[in-house]
């Protein structure tokens, strides 16, 4: 339920709760499906590592990141900022700050 005495909380058209600023990483949780700014589904939340968000693996067995930052809001759903092929051209398949093997 929408806070309506929270002045930094919003509410959208989709009934989603947004709010200013950065979205709390403890709302993500293992399992949620991500989305793109289109409702397009291009992955599910493996887990999250520092300030990224670790992908479940494709089809190819791969893992893939993408940074907390692109995140829009979070409800049922992960929402990023962008559109699902500008998101999937610009994940990583290694965490940040991880050494080359």
């Amino acid at each position: 339920m929408l806070n309506t005495n929270d002045k930094n909380t919003t509410q959208d058209k989709s009934n989603k709760a947004t709010t200013s600023g950065a979205v709390d990483k403890k709302q993500i949780k293992v399992g949620m499906p991500v989305v793109c700014s289109n409702d397009g589904q291009f992955g599910v939340v493996d887990r999250v590592e520092g300030d990224s968000i670790k992908l479940n693996k494709d089809d190819k067995g791969v893992h893939h990141y993408i940074p907390v930052s692109s995140i829009a809001s979070v409800d049922d759903k992960v929402h990023a900022n962008k559109p699902g092929e500008e998101m999937m051209r610009s994940w990583t398949t290694q965490a940040p700050g991880a050494k080359m093997a």
